[in-house]
């Protein structure tokens, strides 16, 4: 996948343990409409109000106009990246510490959200590597890869629900991260 003109390709590969033969549900968590995860929660109030989608109207709510359906979709992977290495670092930081403590809690299906975040922030961080001297570019770049790939792990992990693999992730994307981190704060 390329995610912007000219930019280079990035691989993706996706392991599923079984296949499912759920039919997808209209009451209980909101989850979104492209990938079906529970969006981030935002109180009782606002999941008691929701409206319920019916897919025969287009994705609009019943009742809804079609006009009052136009608007911006709620994407809980959106994010103001910023330009500096330092912001995009302190912000990986974060990202990874919310992993963290959604994993502590047993939060397992909201880990995806910062998990992906972390993996844009890592994929921006890409092109300020080339500022690095080669040697801790060496370092810094597969650390990048493997925070990217981690990323995806912890996404499917937290799916199945495995604990023991979701910590395993972790741990591998924390180490991940202070590799990247080490190499791009020395350099300054």
């Amino acid at each position: 996948m390329q995610f912007e003109p000219n930019a280079p390709e990035h691989r993706f590969d996706f392991t599923f343990e079984a296949t499912t033969n759920e039919t997808p549900s209209t009451t209980g968590t909101p989850r979104t409409a492209a990938t079906g995860r529970p969006l981030p929660s935002r109180g009782a109030a606002a999941i008691n109000n929701a409206p319920v989608i019916d897919s025969t109207l287009g994705g609009r709510a019943s009742g809804e106009s079609l006009a009052a359906s136009v608007g911006p979709p709620v994407n809980p992977l959106e994010q103001s990246i910023p330009e500096s290495t330092a912001e995009i670092v302190t912000l990986l930081t974060t990202r990874n510490e919310e992993i963290a403590s959604l994993i502590r809690r047993g939060d397992f299906p909201l880990v995806w959200i910062p998990a992906f975040q972390a993996k844009e922030l890592a994929l921006a961080l890409a092109p300020h590597l080339e500022q690095l001297a080669p040697a801790k570019r060496q370092v810094a770049e597969p650390a990048l890869h493997e925070l990217v790939r981690t990323a995806w792990l912890l996404d499917a992990y937290a799916d199945v629900g495995n604990r023991r693999q979701i910590e395993a992730a972790h741990a591998a994307f924390t180490a991940a991260l202070n590799g990247l981190v080490t190499s791009v704060r020395e350099s300054r």
